[in-house]
């Protein structure tokens, strides 16, 4: 039987065809420039935009440090990890962030997406969700914070670290990891 008949016939030439995505050369103009993505040491995470719309005063410090010991280079090692809320520090126990590493800081230039026209704008918001650095959202009753931080693990896998904090100090933490084969 002749293979590209087979295919053709049963649809999957056309399928295969269609899954690649046609971008209009505005839209081209206007999607992330991945070259200009930075790798940052250090970084200030803002709370985003709440329910009602507002911006909360919560903000999350990080810095991290890549540690060269025993013939071993450790990459992304969390060495600070400072929470305030309202002006008011948040003290967040060593053991709730001082073990993790193989983190990253992703960020993009905001000037970049200012450029754009405003109908275009949801689009880059859209792919810079794709970036690894902490997000911090607050509850709807505005009595906690979610700090979500995805992880590149081994074998081309992820898994996202969670924290759930309280205003007054209350800890929870919590790593997801999706399941896969290597």
């Amino acid at each position: 039987m002749n293979r590209r008949n087979f295919l053709s016939g049963t649809g999957v030439v056309a399928l295969t065809a269609g899954a690649a995505p046609i971008l209009s050369a505005k839209e081209a103009e206007e999607s992330l420039n991945w070259e200009k993505v930075a790798s940052l040491k250090h970084y200030v995470a803002k709370c985003e935009r709440t329910a009602d719309g507002d911006y909360s005063d919560i903000k999350l410090e990080v810095r991290l440090e890549d540690l060269k010991a025993d013939g071993f280079d450790q990459q992304g090692f969390l060495r600070l990890f400072r929470l305030t809320w309202s002006g008011k520090e948040i003290p967040i126990p060593n053991r709730f962030w001082a073990d993790l590493n193989r983190l990253e800081v992703q960020d993009y230039p905001i000037a970049e997406i200012a450029r754009w026209e405003k109908d275009s704008q949801w689009r880059a918001l859209g792919q810079l969700d794709a970036l690894k650095k902490p997000r911090l959202s607050l509850s709807c009753d505005g009595g906690t914070v979610l700090i979500e931080w995805k992880r590149s693990e081994e074998c081309d896998s992820s898994s996202t670290i969670q924290w759930i904090i309280s205003k007054s100090g209350t800890v929870l933490r919590h790593r997801y990891q999706k399941y896969h084969e290597c």
